[in-house]
């Protein structure tokens, strides 16, 4: 009987012990997903914490600072890299619908060729922006054009006396194709441009074109192809501009500052305070990147000047055409007998210095302006011809060219126009 009794008791603990069992299994099976779980969110926080720390690195490698204190492994990894400018200037895509007119202009062979004698007591960015009327002038008139020698900017250790365009040597599109006979020369060929001659073809500009488009048509079809020689003279400045490697920072900002002769022609200029450049540059910055500042100016004062107020951490590169060329210029700011062979050269210091160098500051300067269009962002002053070209370029050439999503800005502090 107790047997009996006893044996119906045993299936109950059977069953109460596969439920503890189920239990106990359950419980593991938690556990270890638990575990799981844990482990799984390590190696995800992990994952996380890399990616920041990855993110972080990125941004010390963009400043060149950091590169400079930075471990010599990074140095040694681009030593034997040749620094690049990011465009090919020697070959760019044309695009604007004034550029297009001046290279179908430029190459139509059918027309007689017209001149262009350079005054050469201007600046460089200046005789740009007359070649550019001159083109217009003799478009109107049913002429190609020619700029004539001398033209005081040519160096001649790059420049050969076979170009018979004084500017071809720099912009080889300005000059006639090598496909156009000799026959559209002419005995007597008239002067397209002259002092205080103005606009002289109304139906193209401002008709068809409008001032700014027209303008930055001309120097576009220019700049579309530069030289090799000043392209080789500006990547081998982006080293002392950029030092050590010549890497131009992502986030770099072009600052061109007019002042000199500037300031006897346009006194408003005295107006913008240093404080005023730098307060504009904070305004392009972005607050989480390191600022760095291409300074673009031939003013040893305003130079000065921006070093000493703007923030410590900022990182100002300096322009080549300054640094490169103040031994000699300091002495031709203060020696005017150095250009008693320059006549005419009175006015501006920039064509005097370019002369006492025998062309070499011209070749420094358009390297410069090179330099300066790794910028997407720029502080300017377009009364100025060098900001104006600064300007056209951006528009044109680094706008088109430097990446889907590239967007460029400018603050323009002085806007003017010719």
């Amino acid at each position: 009987m107790m047997n009996s009794q006893h044996r119906r008791r045993n299936p109950s603990k059977r069953l109460y012990a596969k439920q503890t069992n189920r239990d106990q299994n359950t419980n593991f099976k938690a556990k270890r997903r638990n575990r799981k779980i844990y482990f799984f969110s390590l190696i995800l926080a992990a994952l996380l914490i890399l990616l920041l720390v990855r993110n972080r690195i990125l941004v010390w490698i963009e400043d060149s600072s950091y590169r400079i204190s930075s471990s010599s492994s990074l140095s040694l990894l681009t030593s034997h890299i040749k620094p690049r400018l990011r465009f090919d200037w020697t070959n760019l895509p044309i695009q604007s619908e004034a550029a297009i007119f001046f290279r179908q202009h430029q190459n139509n062979c059918t027309l007689p060729l017209a001149q262009i004698p350079f005054r050469n007591r201007f600046g460089l960015g200046s005789d740009l922006h007359v070649w550019t009327q001159a083109v217009c002038n003799a478009a109107s008139l049913g002429y190609r054009v020619e700029a004539t020698d001398p033209w005081i900017w040519l160096d001649p250790t790059v420049c050969s006396s076979n170009y018979t365009d004084a500017i071809g040597c720099y912009f080889a599109k300005a000059t006639a194709p090598a496909s156009c006979s000799s026959s559209s020369r002419i005995d007597q060929p008239p002067i397209v441009w002259k002092a205080r001659q103005g606009y002289n073809c109304e139906e193209i500009m401002p008709k068809k074109y409008n001032v700014s488009d027209f303008r930055a048509g001309g120097i576009e079809f220019l700049f579309s192809s530069v030289s090799p020689a000043i392209v080789e003279e500006a990547e081998r400045l982006l080293p002392k501009v950029f030092p050590p490697d010549g890497i131009v920072p992502p986030n770099l900002i072009t600052v061109q500052i007019r002042r000199g002769d500037k300031l006897v022609e346009d006194k408003s200029l005295k107006k913008l305070s240093i404080q005023t450049f730098i307060d504009s540059v904070r305004k392009l910055a972005n607050p989480h990147l390191p600022i760095h500042v291409f300074l673009a100016t031939e003013d040893k004062g305003a130079m000065e000047e921006f070093q000493q107020n703007a923030p410590s951490d900022w990182t100002i590169h300096l322009d080549p055409y300054h640094t490169e060329l103040k031994a000699l210029k300091d002495s031709i700011v203060t020696s005017d007998q150095n250009f008693s062979h320059s006549k005419g050269n009175n006015y501006n210091e920039n064509p005097r210095l370019s002369v006492a160098t025998k062309g070499k500051s011209g070749l420094i300067s358009l390297a410069s302006m090179l330099i300066s269009m790794e910028a997407n962002s720029y502080v300017l002053t377009t009364t100025s011809n060098w900001s104006r070209l600064m300007n056209e370029l951006r528009k044109t050439i680094v706008e088109d060219n430097c990446g889907v999503d590239c967007r460029t800005r400018v603050i323009d502090l002085k806007p003017g126009e010719w």
